[in-house]
């Protein structure tokens, strides 16, 4: 995705694999989540004009921040392989349209578990 500003997870599993594999592969957007510690790091700067959503969202949720949300495709575990952060029910969406700046959006985006 060529206008893609960041990749947003769901959770700091899969923002951590991102950053350890997905930069040996060539990904260089920034990664955003807003879980558990990785949401102490705060918002990135500016504004997430379209971003690829990666992770255990709804697109209901997603909703609530961009106004435009297509899911990609789904996410499957290599046979025998499990997983306890991501699940088959992983999803990847292109959302754009942000109805704010990260640091607007970012008190909806933090959550724990």
């Amino acid at each position: 995705m060529p206008g893609a500003v960041a990749v947003f997870t769901s959770n700091y599993g899969e923002a951590g694999a991102l950053e350890r594999y997905g930069r040996a592969e060539g990904l260089r957007l920034p990664i955003v989540t807003g879980h558990n510690a990785y949401g102490e790091w705060g918002p990135p700067p500016g504004t997430p004009t379209e971003v690829v959503a990666a992770g255990e969202f709804r697109s209901v949720d997603l909703l609530q921040r961009w106004d435009r949300v297509q899911l990609i495709g789904r996410f499957r575990l290599p046979r025998g392989i499990e997983n306890e952060e991501t699940d088959e029910g992983t999803a990847f969406y292109r959302c754009s349209g942000p109805k704010g700046s990260w640091a607007e959006m970012w008190s909806t985006i933090r959550h724990l578990s």
